[in-house]
């Protein structure tokens, strides 16, 4: 998946081609097909779009990937300075999210480049149940015994927040944006991509705070 904004897919997948690539997987985002899911003038959301209008036309083995929000944003991604903090500070509402855990992703990914039967098939993966942000604050509390608490903010607060301690107020607004499926109570339906893909249940929430926790545990940040 390239960075976000950035229309590398294009120009990326052509040349794999050219190079004799003949299976490709691409990594895209949830609600890419959804109108009215995301602004789609949001840097994300353009390259999903063109990203997977890219795969499509290659003429070779393709398999699309939409995952929704990572379990893993909380320990490894964008919410884990929040999580140390002991506050998630979000316009996320009350609206829920079926976190799905990146090792789930990754695995569906290694089936689809190295197993047959994957060709033009379109993996929606979550995890398997819904989840409020105040309730995986709870959760990754009662995992790391450290009290993690949610403050749900408006999407004026959050921008203003982010831009009072540096975010340009271009990235501010899209950064709200992305939090606004969530906000809307658009993710927390539970998707059959990794049961589709894997033949198992995807893995739980509670099971990724317990990992997460450990693995924080022995680095001496829990």
């Amino acid at each position: 998946m390239p960075f976000d904004g950035e229309q590398l897919t294009r120009p990326f997948v052509e040349r794999a081609v050219e190079l004799g690539v003949q299976r490709l997987v691409l990594l895209s985002g949830r609600g890419v097909d959804v109108p009215g899911y995301v602004d789609t003038r949001n840097p994300a959301a353009q390259t999903h779009i063109d990203g997977e209008a890219a795969v499509r036309d290659l003429g070779i083995e393709w398999t699309i990937v939409r995952p929704g929000w990572f379990a893993q944003n909380f320990d490894e991604g964008f919410l884990r300075d929040a999580v140390l903090a002991g506050e998630l500070r979000l316009p996320a509402g009350d609206g829920a999210a079926t976190f799905v855990d990146a090792e789930d992703i990754a695995a569906v990914a290694v089936a689809a480049l190295t197993e047959d039967g994957h060709d033009r098939q379109v993996y929606e993966l979550s995890g398997p149940r819904a989840v409020t942000i105040a309730e995986a604050a709870a959760e990754i509390s009662a995992a790391t015994g450290r009290e993690i608490r949610y403050v749900p903010l408006s999407p004026e607060d959050f921008v203003a927040e982010l831009t009072a301690s540096g975010w340009s107020p271009g990235d501010a607004a899209d950064f709200a944006e992305a939090m606004a499926p969530l906000r809307r109570d658009l993710d927390s339906h539970v998707s059959d991509g990794v049961r589709r893909a894997l033949g198992r249940e995807p893995r739980d929430f509670s099971e990724y705070t317990k990992a997460a926790a450990a693995a924080g545990a022995r680095q001496g940040v829990s």
